[in-house]
């Protein structure tokens, strides 16, 4: 009799570890349902709900994903002529976190979301290596770059699917587009330190700014796209549909 009431104890206990040691979705979300009139608005909210915990990682105490404040990559080349090369690595960016949300539309049947954000400040930090000639100038250096960009605004289009087997909803793919606003860039060390020189530098950099945003833009809508669809999949990979959007909430 002890044996099998000890059995069940550790059965119990099994049980509970399973279902509660690894949670499905974060305490910090608020689930829609599928039949909710107002489904675009309950997801803006829920959104809304997380977005604090976004720049940690930290969704609640027992749920963690990888943390927007900052996001890092490699870096990325600019040579659109044989006569203007550039390298930028050791890539950090801040404020991908605070953002407002324009508008959002969401295909029940598709699992397609379409989102336009703004972000009121993005600030770009790494190392850069530079030689090129903007204007009558050959601008020489190497050292660290700072862009800041204000009031930028993203589209975003989220493809959602559904595994077959374990009805588990994924992103699949996140598509994005990027609508800079105003720019500020700052490259230390250019010309060997030479503080005249360095600022008419800087000058002819930031009034020939187009230049670089037409390298940049695209490798930032590519890896804005890559973050997003991993953050996502760690927020749902473990949820069904009927989960994230159940028949009615209870």
């Amino acid at each position: 009799m002890r044996k099998y009431s000890r059995n069940i104890l550790i059965f119990l206990l099994l049980f509970v570890f399973v279902n509660f040691s690894h949670e499905k979705l974060p305490k910090t979300i608020e689930v829609c349902s599928r039949k909710n009139p107002k489904l675009n608005q309950c997801i803006i909210d829920s959104i809304k709900k997380i977005q604090p915990y976004l720049g940690s990682g930290k969704l609640d105490n027992e749920f963690q994903i990888t943390p927007l404040e900052p996001f890092a990559y490699e870096g990325f080349l600019i040579n659109p002529a044989h006569n203007f090369n550039a390298k930028v690595s050791d890539v950090k960016v801040y404020g991908s976190s605070n953002f407002t949300i324009e508008k959002l539309r969401f295909n029940i049947d598709t699992l397609v979301l379409d989102m336009i954000l703004q972000f009121p400040k993005l600030t770009l930090i790494g190392k850069y290596e530079m030689k090129a000639k903007i204007s009558i100038l050959d601008i020489v250096g190497n050292g660290d770059l700072e862009t800041i960009n204000y009031n930028s605004r993203m589209r975003t289009r989220a493809i959602g699917k559904i595994g077959e087997k374990d009805q588990q909803v994924y992103v699949d793919k996140v598509n994005v587009k990027i609508q800079p606003g105003s720019s500020t860039n700052k490259l230390t060390n250019l010309f060997n330190g030479d503080p005249l020189l360095q600022d008419i530098g800087n000058q002819l950099i930031n009034e020939n700014q187009d230049i670089f945003l037409e390298y940049i833009i695209p490798i930032m809508e590519k890896q804005f796209g890559n973050v997003l669809k991993s953050v996502s999949n760690q927020i749902i990979s473990n949820a069904t549909f009927d989960e994230l959007f159940p028949d009615k909430i209870v």
